[in-house]
């Protein structure tokens, strides 16, 4: 039972460590500074968040993805 459970927390330890492995081949660039962007001021009562734009590897290139509002989690 023991070795059964040591197994499952293996298990999910290597998930985990591969869920966060960047999917960017070797030779790709590296990725640029990001772009500077105009944040949003809103109000308090906002129901929306600002979500910073990013770079993106598209298998070829690095796209930017521009930033946006999005709804409170």
């Amino acid at each position: 039972m023991r070795f059964r459970s040591v197994l499952t927390v293996q298990s999910f330890a290597i998930l985990a460590l591969l869920a966060a492995c960047e999917s960017v081949p070797p030779d790709a660039p590296p990725r640029p500074p990001p772009k500077p962007e105009m944040e949003p001021v809103l109000p308090s009562w906002s129901s929306t968040i600002w979500v910073m734009g990013f770079w993106k590897w598209s298998g070829t290139e690095w796209v930017w993805v521009p930033g946006h509002l999005a709804p409170k989690p």
